[in-house]
């Protein structure tokens, strides 16, 4: 039998293992270089803060490519975030050298890994809070491996940082035997640095008021304190994205460019016709965290629901349900549009699977142990095989050897044809290859990435009835059973080799 005080220190060293693990995988390789074309964003525009004595992160004054160097101030609290911790770093003795290097790219690369490692820290925080000590533990190692999690951990974008900043602000929304005015504020502030960041999370504006409504305060104070709440958050913009107030024009347009691109089509990651993506961000959300979780997920707000628990349906599934649904109605589907309510989704999962563990534990703890197990597998499995793929191959520089392999092999063996490196979203390809074959007979060895997008699909299948076409080869990628996603299009996805020799005869 174990002591009472063993009993008592299990529970807390299960936690903190579970935390080193799940802020662990947010370091491991965290400087490699695995392109995202986003970083140059952050690199530019701090370069520009760090050698000039402008403060404003106006995109337009940075040195980026055309498509990025535009009167904007997107990502604004990020983008001074990031300069206040290179500041840092500047202070700090013998660091000159790595915070120099590539332009600080470390140590951009480090801040949001640091930021990765707050979001494990703060949903384990949270999920204590609002709900129970096991439902924490749970719902830290779904976030743990959570690949989108970990993903955002690894690259300079703001995701680490609205993530961090929307758990800081909900669990000061957690009600608190003793009411804090205080806190209410703290969470106004953040709110206001987060709207400053995307101003789509405007749509979390009204979580300040849940703690006033559940508060047994008088009227006259509730009014007054919901005014100053919306004035702090009005400081806290303020402070995230000064030049939003003093160039509202500038801010203006980066929205509007924002408005049209989710309102577009943006191959691959919309449908042909510009159709909601709804469809898309289930399959994505399916395929890397399992249905299994999505059960859990389901099962864990009927419960809250039957126990009447208003205040966590509140601060966790609303927030889930309101940008689930925004999103799901966008013609255009980036998961990371998502990072900042996925470890609510996961701690309500996670509430799901012990609420079952405790029902089935009431008629016998001979069934709760073995279902606990197989739930626990069943919901970790997916992510955990992703993840495990995204740093043991991607992450850690594998991924490519085999691709350079193949892509080796067929050049070798198909030295007589053109080399073409395509992408099919479009068939503006096509009209090229039909032009080749007007005035050459030359084969073209054609290397394609796949993002199994309807693009590529499509015109993958004009390719074949309109041309003659051998496969040469078939590298399957790092995810092969992902829809699209930015796992693909980020990293090694499915690449066809295809010799085409020339167009079909007309029958």
């Amino acid at each position: 039998m174990l002591s009472p005080r063993l009993r008592s220190v299990l529970p807390w060293l299960l936690a903190v293992s579970v935390l080193v693990f799940g802020v662990t995988l947010r370091f491991v390789y965290f400087d490699n270089v695995h392109g995202q074309s986003d970083e140059a964003i952050t690199l530019g525009v701090v370069q520009h803060l760090r050698t000039t004595s402008d403060w404003d992160n106006n995109w337009i004054k940075a040195d980026l490519s055309e498509d990025l160097r535009r009167n904007q101030y997107n990502f604004s609290t990020h983008l001074y975030a990031t300069y206040l911790f290179d500041q840092g770093v500047r202070l700090i003795p013998g660091l000159e050298g790595w915070r120099t290097r590539d332009s600080g790219f470390h140590v951009f690369r480090f801040f949001v890994a640091l930021l990765g490692a707050a979001v494990v820290l703060l949903s384990f925080n949270l999920a204590r809070r609002l709900l129970d000590f096991s439902t924490a533990v749970v719902a830290t190692l779904f976030v743990a491996v959570a690949p989108l999690l970990v993903q955002d951990a690894h690259y300079i974008r703001p995701e680490p940082l609205t993530t961090a900043l929307t758990l800081g602000a909900i669990l000061l929304c957690v009600p608190t035997p003793r009411f804090s005015s205080w806190r209410v504020l703290g969470a106004g502030f953040l709110l206001g640095l987060l709207i400053a960041c995307k101003v789509s999370l405007l749509i979390l504006a009204w979580l300040p008021l849940v703690p006033l409504l559940g508060q047994p305060l008088p009227l006259g104070r509730r009014v007054a304190l919901a005014a100053a709440t919306f004035c702090v958050l009005a400081l806290g913009f303020a402070v995230g994205a000064p030049g939003a107030m003093l160039h509202p024009a500038a801010y203006l347009s980066g929205i509007r460019d924002l408005m049209t691109q989710y309102a577009g089509v943006h191959p691959p990651h919309s449908h042909i016709d510009g159709g909601w993506t709804g469809d898309m961000m289930l399959r994505y959300f399916g395929s890397t965290l399992g249905w299994t979780t999505f059960a859990l997920f389901i099962f864990g707000l009927v419960r809250l629901a039957v126990l009447r628990r208003w205040v966590v349906l509140a601060l966790a599934a609303v927030p889930v349900l309101l940008f689930g649904g925004y999103f799901a109605t966008r013609s255009v589907f980036f998961e990371r549009n998502l990072s900042h309510v996925l470890p609510l989704f996961l701690i309500l999962a996670a509430w799901g699977l012990v609420e079952l563990v405790r029902l089935a534990h009431h008629r016998s703890l001979r069934l709760a142990v073995p279902l606990a197990a197989v739930l626990l597998v069943a919901a970790l499995a997916r992510p955990a095989s992703v993840t495990a793929r995204l740093i043991g191959q991607e992450y850690s520089g594998q991924a490519n050897a085999a691709h350079d392999r193949i892509a080796q092999v067929a050049a070798e063996q198909h030295s007589d044809a053109a080399k073409w490196e395509e992408l099919l979203l479009v068939d503006e390809p096509l009209r090229r290859l039909a032009a080749h074959f007007q005035d050459s007979s030359q084969p073209v060895l054609l290397r394609i990435a796949d993002y199994a997008d309807e693009g590529t699909a499509a015109n993958l299948a004009r390719l074949r009835r309109e041309f003659v076409v051998e496969t040469i080869a078939n590298h399957p990628g790092t995810f092969p059973e992902l829809p699209t996603c930015t796992l693909l299009t980020y990293h090694m996805s499915r690449v066809w080799f295809l010799r085409v020799t020339g167009p079909r005869p007309r029958s």
